[in-house]
C-alpha cells in the first residue's frame, strides 16, 4: 500500500513526495525501478495500435525509447551534478524514475482513448483534452522534481529539463527518421 500512496502523492504532492524519495533513497530506488519498468511496458503496449510495420519496428522502437530514456535520466544527473546538484546518483535516479507515474497515467488515457473512440467522437475530444491536461502535469512535475532533487531554482530545472529532453530526442532521432513518426 506504501508505494500506491507514494505513487498517489507523486501526482498529487510531487514536492513532498519526490522530498521523501530523495531522502529515504535506499528504500525508494526498488521501487522507482519498478515504477519505470511498468511505464515502460505500458508505453510500448500503447504504442502497439500506432505500429507501422509489425514486431521489428516495434522492437527497434523499444529500444531506442529505453536509450532515451537512459539518456534523459543520465543528462539530469551529469548536468545537475555539474551545475551543483545533487551527487548523489540513486538519489537522482529514484526521483526522476517515480516520475513514471505521470507516463503510466498518460498511457492509461491514451490506450482507454483508442478503445473508447470507436463508440462516440465526444468520448475522442475529451480525452484528448485529459491528455493535453496531464502532458502539461507531467512537464510541470518533471520540472519540480528536477527542482527537488537538486536544489535548484525553477529556471535552472527547466534548463536542465530542456537539455536532457534535447538530448534524448536526439537519441531517438534514428528511430523518428525511419518510420517518419513524431
Amino acid at each position: 500500500m506504501d508505494a500506491l500512496k507514494t505513487a498517489v502523492d507523486v501526482l498529487l504532492r510531487p514536492g513532498s513526495a519526490f522530498a521523501a524519495i530523495r531522502g529515504n533513497d535506499c528504500r525508494y530506488f526498488p521501487r522507482a525501478l519498478g515504477v519505470a519498468s511498468i511505464a515502460y511496458g505500458l508505453s510500448i503496449l500503447g504504442t502497439l495500435p500506432h505500429t507501422i510495420s509489425g514486431s521489428k519496428l516495434l522492437l527497434t522502437g523499444a529500444a531506442m525509447g529505453l536509450l532515451a530514456g537512459i539518456v534523459y535520466l543520465v543528462v539530469i544527473y551529469y548536468l545537475g551534478k555539474a551545475w551543483g546538484g545533487n551527487r548523489h546518483w540513486r538519489k537522482v535516479f529514484s526521483v526522476i524514475l517515480y516520475m513514471g507515474v505521470t507516463a503510466i497515467a498518460l498511457v492509461a488515457v491514451t490506450v482507454s482513448e483508442a478503445y473508447l473512440a470507436q463508440f462516440h467522437t465526444v468520448v475522442s475530444e475529451a480525452s484528448g483534452i485529459i491528455r493535453l491536461a496531464l502532458l502539461v502535469w507531467f512537464v510541470m512535475i518533471t520540472i519540480e522534481a528536477i527542482k527537488v532533487v537538486n536544489g535548484f531554482g525553477t529556471w535552472k530545472a527547466i534548463a536542465v529539463g530542456l537539455v536532457a529532453a534535447a538530448a534524448s530526442l536526439a537519441a531517438f532521432a534514428p528511430y523518428i527518421a525511419i518510420t517518419g513518426i513524431i
